[in-house]
């Protein structure tokens, strides 16, 4: 026996099954709902059954990270007022689960489509003609809990095709068909085709395209309201249509402009290194009165939103995270290609259930310790 050998391996973490369980009702309440708020205690949970389980072995690396996000960020988003505070908060929570050292149950991605399929479910009868409309929890799911759930579906339909599970994959692809997140469906389409690239006879050629389009995404992402200007003028050139760079970017070109504008002047050599905290970019869309007609209480863009609350080491971390992600794995590579791509238009940045079910997908073990 190996020294490897003799450790023994990290327990199944079956809290996660709850966590899924209650994922179909956090994505059921409004967004104003206080019982949302839960969900954020789930970390209690895993500590809870870590420390039942006799394991509390902690990754030393992450929690250096979370001792340093505590010390430096957590400081600045308390001129940031609640939202800072928030954000911080979130944040600070899925590096805790990063830093507990765990086993995902093999049939916990099987628990996420149930809990996709209940809230597709719950959708598709609130939009029956009217014959639900006493029921407030049916009521109630007028929300965009749908199309935030949307988001995180495809991780478990790239967990699937990775691991090479067909039936999983094809109704993980289903629902998220259903759920109809055109970004989240563009994104996993490109990482399927990168690992069909990277799997086949091409592999450097699909490592390298992987590696620069990462690149691409960030450096777009940091002057979006630039690649928006030049994809109306795209449009007009090529086929002769007259989009405007608010209509292409459904109404984000502004306040990215906006934002990137204020950047440039005011950021000084401080905030440039280490930004302006957490719920920054949430406080100025509040506050901005050229905003004022405009419903953004989030930039819709976490790679500037990295930027500007978190500053170039904020960014190159997470760029640093994504291309070694890329070079690992083809689960930790398609995670992390999607994830890149999908900080192009939305706030993932600041949602703790797409970091614990990615988290929780990383760590499913290649095969079923009961089937050996």
């Amino acid at each position: 026996m190996t020294a490897a050998s003799a450790i023994p391996a990290p327990p199944p973490l079956r809290s996660l099954y709850l966590f899924a369980a209650c994922l179909a009702v956090y994505f059921c309440q409004p967004e104003s709902a206080g019982a949302r708020d839960l969900i954020y205690a789930f970390p209690l949970f895993f500590i809870a059954e870590s420390l039942a389980s006799g394991r509390t072995d902690l990754h030393r690396g992450t929690a250096f990270m979370g001792l340093c996000f505590l010390a430096l960020w957590l400081p600045l988003s308390l001129p940031n007022g609640s939202a800072g505070v928030h954000e911080a908060l979130f944040v600070a929570a899925s590096l805790l689960v990063l830093t507990l050292h765990f086993e995902t149950p093999q049939r916990f991605p099987i628990a996420l489509l149930i809990a996709g399929g209940c809230v597709a479910l719950i959708s598709a009868l609130r939009s029956t003609a009217g014959l639900f409309a006493g029921f407030d929890l049916l009521r109630s799911a007028q929300t965009a809990g749908e199309t935030s759930l949307g988001l995180a579906l495809p991780l478990v339909a790239i967990h699937a095709y990775a691991t090479g599970r067909r039936p999983i994959f094809l109704l993980s692809l289903l629902l998220s068909v259903l759920m109809f997140k055109r970004i989240a469906l563009l994104a996993l389409a490109i990482v399927i085709a990168l690992e069909v690239l990277q799997s086949g006879r091409f592999v450097r050629l699909g490592a390298v395209l992987r590696g620069a389009l990462i690149a691409a995404v960030f450096l777009c992402g940091l002057n979006s309201a630039l690649i928006y200007e030049q994809l109306s003028a795209l449009a007009l050139s090529l086929f002769d249509l007259s989009l405007s760079p608010d209509q292409i970017s459904s109404g984000r070109y502004f306040a990215s402009l906006l934002f990137q504008d204020w950047l440039g002047a005011q950021s000084g050599l401080f905030s440039s290194l280490v930004g302006h905290g957490p719920g920054f970019s949430t406080r100025f869309l509040a506050e901005s009165t050229d905003l004022s007609q405009k419903h953004f209480p989030l930039l819709h863009n976490d790679i500037l939103r990295l930027y500007s609350d978190y500053g170039l080491l904020g960014l190159a971390g997470a760029f640093w995270a994504f291309q070694r992600m890329a070079r690992a794995a083809p689960v930790a590579r398609g995670i992390a290609t999607y994830t890149a791509l999908i900080f192009l238009t939305d706030n993932v940045l600041t949602y703790f259930y797409y970091w614990v079910i990615a988290i929780a997908l990383l760590r499913v073990p290649d095969e079923d310790p009961r089937s050996a």
